[in-house]
């Protein structure tokens, strides 16, 4: 009797430790969450940011003289332009093909796979002033098919501030 106990602790530890072996695993494969706060100290000279989805650097936004000037120093090929208090938040491609990344507003993204990103009609290029709100949750496809979920944690238009949350979706 106490041999099939001693198997059976020596089983239980094992498993446990092959089940933590397998979630440090599908931690280290899995892209990291970013957040960001976009705020007062995020602008240049016009109080709007561009936010690069494939470095994940926010970029300051110097207005210009036309709309061309300002948006001349922008090289980003999958690129968000968010102008908390106005507010906006609209995709930025610099890409030949003349696509941009593209989004979907959701309900709750979280339990979104990439799978089912992959059969979602991504249609539009920025959500309405109305949409912008803490809470609202949307995926992002990019140009070259990458899917992203984003949540916006908190939106404030009187202080100008923005707090998102985004990770690729694998």
């Amino acid at each position: 009797m106490m041999y099939i106990r001693t198997l059976l602790v020596v089983a239980i530890i094992w498993s446990q430790s092959f089940i933590r072996a397998q979630d440090s695993s599908a931690e280290q494969t899995s892209s990291p969450a970013h957040e960001i706060i976009i705020n007062k100290d995020s602008f240049g000279t016009y109080p709007a940011v561009v936010l690069n989805l494939d470095t994940h650097e926010l970029i300051k936004f110097d207005k210009g003289k036309t709309e061309e000037e300002t948006f001349k120093g922008i090289k980003v090929k999958n690129g968000f332009f968010i102008e908390p208090d106005d507010p906006e938040f609209a995709s930025i491609s610099i890409n030949d093909s003349g696509l941009r990344p593209q989004l979907l507003t959701l309900e709750d993204s979280l339990s979104v796979t990439l799978e089912d990103a992959k059969k979602l009609e991504i249609n539009r290029e920025k959500l309405d002033a109305d949409e912008i709100k803490s809470g609202l949750f949307f995926i992002v496809k990019t140009t070259e098919g990458a899917f992203y979920r984003f949540q916006i944690l908190l939106f404030d238009k009187v202080a100008n501030e923005l707090k998102l949350r985004y990770k690729k979706i694998e």
